[in-house]
C-alpha cells in the first residue's frame, strides 16, 4: 500500500541519508559514532580525507556504485558492527583504500592485498582426521 501512495518503504526502496544525498560528509553523525563505546568499522576508517578522494567516483562495475551508498547503512544505523558494503566486486578495489582497511579489521590476520596461497591439499576430504557422523 505505501508503495501505490509514493512513501518509501524501508524494506525495499533505498533510503539515503540526506547529507550523503547531497554527497555531503556525514561529520556530526560519524563524529557521534566514533564517540561510542564501540564505533562501525567503517566509522573508523571514513574520515573527511578519505570521503574527499571518493566522494565524485562511481565504480566501473553494474552496480556503478559510491562511497555515499557504501556508507549509507552505517551512517543510518552507527551501532552496526561493519557500517558499509560494497555494491560490487569492482568497488572494492576502486574504493581500497577504503574497503581494505575496514576488511582487515573485520578479517583478522587477512590482507586483501597479499591473500595466502592456497594449498589444493587444503580441501581433500580425505586428510579429514574427525569421526563424522552421518547426519553431518
Amino acid at each position: 500500500e505505501s508503495r501505490m501512495s509514493g512513501d518509501k518503504d524501508p524494506d525495499f526502496d533505498l533510503i539515503m541519508e540526506e547529507s550523503l544525498v547531497n554527497n555531503e560528509y556525514p561529520q556530526a553523525k560519524l563524529d557521534e559514532a566514533r564517540a561510542s563505546d564501540k564505533p562501525c568499522l567503517m566509522a573508523q576508517i571514513c574520515t573527511k580525507e578519505m570521503w574527499d578522494k571518493y566522494k565524485d567516483t562511481k565504480s566501473s562495475g553494474p552496480a556503478s556504485w559510491t562511497l555515499a551508498r557504501a556508507i549509507n547503512t552505517g551512517v543510518m544505523y552507527p551501532s552496526s558492527f561493519v557500517g558499509c558494503h560494497a555494491g560490487d566486486k569492482e568497488s572494492l578495489d576502486e574504493f581500497q583504500d577504503f574497503f581494505y582497511p575496514v576488511i582487515k579489521l573485520y578479517h583478522k590476520g587477512f590482507d586483501p592485498e597479499q591473500p595466502a596461497e592456497l594449498d589444493p591439499e587444503h580441501m581433500n576430504p580425505d586428510k579429514i582426521t574427525t569421526d563424522l557422523s552421518e547426519s553431518a
